[in-house]
């Protein structure tokens, strides 16, 4: 996805979601001949372990999810977060070793088999 896409993706109105994730899609890339310095890039680690726990997150999706769909919902991620989209096989791999190193999961999405990730449930934490 190019830089003007991910622009147009996250400058959406059918894909805004709050004021505040507003401004951060202001601070995205006007076109290709602009500099990225606005937008906050973690490494493709870090930013995998922060897209894992944002899936967990209250109101996130776990369970097997096909990997095309976990794709699409981390370009979402990155508009919210104002990231940089890195490389798709890199943020995969990533997220394989987040997740302890799971092995390839495969099943059906939208009647075709497909490889996909299991995001596991965040662990309950209880307070006395």
């Amino acid at each position: 996805m190019t830089r003007v896409q991910l622009h147009a993706r996250c400058n959406d109105p059918k894909r805004s979601t709050s004021d505040q994730n507003e401004a951060s899609r202001s601070t995205l890339i006007q076109n290709d001949s602009t500099a990225c310095a606005s937008l906050h890039s973690p490494g493709r680690d870090d930013q995998a372990a922060e897209f894992v726990a944002w899936l967990q997150a209250p109101g996130g999706r776990t369970g097997w999810i096909a990997s095309r769909d976990l794709q699409e919902i981390y370009l979402d991620a990155c508009c919210e977060r104002g990231w940089h989209p890195l490389p798709w096989r890199c943020i995969a791999q990533a997220i394989r070793r987040a997740l302890g190193g799971q092995p390839r999961r495969y099943g059906y999405s939208r009647g075709v088999r497909a490889c996909g990730f299991d995001i596991p449930r965040p662990a309950l934490r209880l307070v006395v």
